[in-house]
């Protein structure tokens, strides 16, 4: 396996199998040492290219192939998408119909038909760039470019423009919108440092030597707010918000973890205590003394979120899942007992 350090320092595993053609044939599931591991399995045909899939959860897909097309069933729900013998996209088909892709010789869409009528067109200029699309809810929308190619103005149907320019290193420098005007400003590494806006807004970035933003600081006219970021060991220490002189502390435990944040004055605001073998949260302790407990099942799917001060329950809720498709069933207050259910359609929506 692959192991590594889990939140609390456990060793966490994931498995990889493969055939005698070297083709992957299953892989685990993270999991702790000591403990056992579930397993997504893969089936191949003769060209290698993938007919099915099973996890430990009950979910199956399958594939299956005809000339230049796939058709993909997971958990009872068909698909089936189309290419030309360039390998492009020309039709996905499901329960809800088929969406059509009519494609130019360099492979870009000239339209695109979906279910109902709603059909989309392009227009490109003889450089191959998106000059016009039209869609029925948008209408007509059309793009222009500078000389180096960069998109310089885009026009929407009622005749309003959004115009850009650009530097010799095709960075944005200023953007016109039918409300604002804005112009934006690098330093030597190429950094965004600032933009100022007509309408008297601003925003200023400062960065440390490796390119991480120390600080960032939004103004209008003497009001502003800004945070300061500060970084040890690679990792986010400290954010500070002013004018309030809101500080926020992150620590980490000794495996690397974010398990707490504190003020100032080193008071919890938030402690992490336990997170699974999935990197899922399942304990946190609330700066107000609540504890949030997150229960998940086998699968790695949420059964449970209950907050509690000591004894007392403030909120419990239970989830039914439908393991196999990662779908809720039905979600229970168990504190006011009542409980609510949910249906799907042929597309799990």
């Amino acid at each position: 396996g692959s192991p590594m350090a889990g939140f609390d320092g456990a060793e966490v595993l994931t498995d990889q199998t493969y055939d005698v053609h070297g083709r992957l044939s299953s892989k685990s599931l993270p999991y702790k040492s000591g403990s056992s591991a579930a397993f997504i399995n893969y089936s191949y045909d003769n060209y290698d290219r993938i007919t099915h899939t099973s996890a430990p959860s009950g979910s199956q897909t399958s594939y299956s192939y005809s000339g230049t097309g796939v058709t993909e069933t997971t958990n009872g729900v068909t698909g089936t998408k189309n290419f030309d013998a360039s390998g492009e996209l020309l039709s996905v088909t499901n329960n809800a119909g088929t969406i059509s892709y009519n494609l130019r010789p360099d492979g870009q869409p000239s339209s695109i038909s979906a279910p109902g009528g709603a059909n989309t067109s392009f227009s490109y200029d003889s450089y191959g760039r998106q000059t016009a699309i039209t869609d029925p809810s948008a209408g007509t929308v059309t793009y222009s470019y500078d000389a180096a190619g960069n998109l310089n103005k885009t026009t929407n149907a009622k005749g309003e423009s959004i115009n850009s320019t650009f530097d010799n290193f095709n960075r944005l420098t200023g953007k016109t919108t039918p409300e604002l005007t804005s112009t934006y400003t690098y330093n030597t590494d190429g950094m965004l440092t600032g933009i100022t806006n007509s309408n008297g807004t601003s925003k200023t970035l400062t960065y440390d030597n490796l390119g991480r933003v120390t600080q960032s600081k939004e103004q209008t006219g003497t009001e502003y707010y800004q945070i300061n970021y500060t970084y040890q060991n690679g990792r986010i220490t400290s954010v500070v918000h002013q004018p309030v002189n809101y500080t926020v502390n992150y620590v980490y435990n000794s495996y690397g973890y974010l398990n707490k944040l504190t003020n100032a004055s080193g008071t919890a605001i938030k402690t992490i205590s336990k997170i699974n073998a999935n990197g899922q949260l399942e304990q946190v302790t609330l700066g107000n003394g609540l504890v949030q407990t997150n229960t998940y099942n086998a699968y790695g799917l949420l059964t449970g979120i209950k907050t509690a001060n000591g004894a007392t329950n403030i909120q419990n809720m239970s989830y039914t899942m439908n393991n196999a498709k990662g779908l809720v069933d039905a979600r229970k207050d168990v504190t006011r007992n009542l409980t609510e259910t949910f249906q799907y359609d042929a597309l799990m929506r």
